[in-house]
């Protein structure tokens, strides 16, 4: 059998046929991500020494693998939000995030927890309602608040801020930007979790 791409390969399987191999997705969704912790300790491993290490998920520090991570396992599936090679140019400015270990890594612009007092994390919403927390031997961020615990009638709703929780027309227009690129420009099944 002829090898197949990346894309091929997912499309084949999903239609319940035999591909050239079974697909290898490795950090396209959460379920299938790896704790930026244990990501460190991977790149020691494979001797990796260049390169970055990113938070693309923030609440449950899941690492981004990088390119030669992909390649060495025969990933056949990528996440659309990427941001490390392949990934379609987004503008968008990392910051320094250091894991529980003292791993120096990176995280989106928009993560900005707040020491909790007892070593640990707090994640506030626009409101400044604790949303989430990691405790100081934590590995992730737990939700510990939703907006409709304390709603007692459905007029209770309208305090809530539901604009906070819309995803805004630029960044689903970014997002539609990089689905074509990285289908224009790689041969990945490409994957997008909300």
């Amino acid at each position: 059998m002829e090898e197949m791409s990346h894309r091929e390969r997912l499309v084949v399987s999903l239609r319940h046929e035999e591909p050239d191999r079974v697909p290898v997705d490795f950090g396209s969704m959460g379920s299938t991500g790896i704790t930026a912790l244990a990501y460190a300790q991977l790149r020691k491993y494979l001797g990796i020494n260049d390169g970055k290490i990113r938070v693309y998920d923030t609440g449950q520090q899941l690492a981004e693998p990088e390119k030669s991570v992909l390649d060495l396992f025969g990933v056949d599936v990528i996440d659309l939000r990427r941001s490390l090679s392949p990934a379609a140019p987004d503008g968008e400015k990392w910051k320094k995030w250091i894991l529980r270990d003292g791993t120096v890594c990176e995280a989106p612009p928009g993560f900005n927890p707040q020491p909790d007092g007892e070593g640990g994390y707090v994640i506030r919403d626009r409101a400044g309602n604790v949303v989430s927390r990691m405790p100081k031997d934590g590995f992730y961020f737990d939700s510990v608040w939703h907006p409709l615990e304390k709603m007692k009638s459905p007029s209770d709703a309208d305090q809530i801020d539901w604009d906070g929780m819309k995803i805004s027309e630029e960044r689903l227009r970014a997002l539609e930007r990089k689905a074509v690129y990285l289908e224009k420009n790689t041969d990945y099944a490409i994957h997008f979790h909300g």
